[in-house]
């Protein structure tokens, strides 16, 4: 965020947890709480941006690798409906492989 907000763009940030942005302060910045499982709501938020750049993660936890599918699938969905065609995607996810934690990093440009 601080790169693309620094080169002059304008960013709006959809979060789980707005406070953890509140020390970052930009006038071309917007946080927004969001849940990005709701593409109704993620489209809205969507309209007018030409691009998504998400860097979703979720802790070990938490639902791995169907989690991202889920957010994925309601991304492009909602992209399609606001007219975004770009998305950055950068997400990474958590796995024991006996007993080798194993963090894994994903990194796709899509142009469609």
């Amino acid at each position: 965020m601080k790169q693309a907000l620094a080169a002059g763009h304008t960013v709006t940030a959809l979060v789980r947890t707005p406070e953890k942005l509140a020390a970052l302060q930009h006038e071309q910045l917007t946080v927004t709480k969001c849940d990005v499982m709701d593409q109704e709501q993620l489209a809205a938020h969507l309209q007018g941006c030409d691009t998504v750049l998400s860097c979703l993660g979720f802790k070990p936890e938490k639902p791995a690798v169907t989690g991202y599918l889920a957010v994925t699938k309601s991304m492009v969905g909602a992209m399609g409906t606001a007219g975004v065609d770009r998305l950055v995607v950068c997400h990474s996810w958590w796995g024991c492989r006996q007993g080798l934690i194993l963090h894994l990093l994903v990194l796709t440009v899509l142009y469609y």
